[in-house]
């Protein structure tokens, strides 16, 4: 009896220790199966994570793309923009320095004709020609004197005497800008 009381002991000691080594895979088994678990759900959100941080970087690069399109845009705008106005300027300036050359010429012709006349006039030697030609000296005197009594003119282009070949050494060239306020003189000769 003893021995069979020791022998229930030492199976029940057994079965217990069978029954906990059981427990304790069961509880291994347990944490393992909860450890994937885990491991599957934090997997689950990182690859959510990951799809995430893809989509904002996509946006940023959509983004950044518009951005750099518009400011390439904006450039082209701003060089079209500079283009026409310095087209503008040239156009205008090159219409400038047209009409000053046209006047300068005019300018020029009108001198070296009053030059001619006044040489023509000092070569008359014969009186005869002299008093020929009074008549329309005195004409043109007469409305070249009524001009200069009744109109004052203001000038159309700047004139520099400086920039052409002034053909009269005994008078000086008088310079004016646009603008100025000229009375018009008689001719005296």
């Amino acid at each position: 009896m003893a021995e069979e009381v020791a022998k229930q002991a030492e199976e029940k000691r057994l079965d217990r220790e069978a029954e906990e080594a059981q427990l304790r895979e069961a509880e291994a088994v347990a944490k393992i199966a909860e450890d994937e678990c885990l491991a599957h759900e934090a997997a689950k959100e990182a690859k959510s994570l990951e799809a995430e941080v893809a989509g904002k970087r996509a946006e940023e690069e959509r983004l950044a793309h518009e951005a750099e399109q518009a400011e390439t845009a904006a450039k082209k705008a701003e060089e079209k923009r500079l283009a026409r106005q310095a087209t503008e300027e040239a156009s205008r300036l090159e219409a400038e320095a047209a009409a000053k050359k046209a006047a300068e010429e005019v300018l020029q012709k009108a001198m070296l004709q009053a030059r001619d006349l006044m040489l023509e006039t000092q070569d008359l030697q014969d009186p005869t020609e002299r008093e020929a030609q009074a008549p329309l000296s005195a004409k043109t005197a007469t409305s070249s004197q009524a001009l200069a009594e009744s109109e004052q003119v203001f000038a159309l282009y700047s004139f520099d005497p400086s920039k052409i070949d002034w053909p009269f050494d005994d008078q000086k060239a008088l310079a004016f800008s646009t603008g100025d306020k000229l009375k018009v003189l008689p001719v005296e000769g």
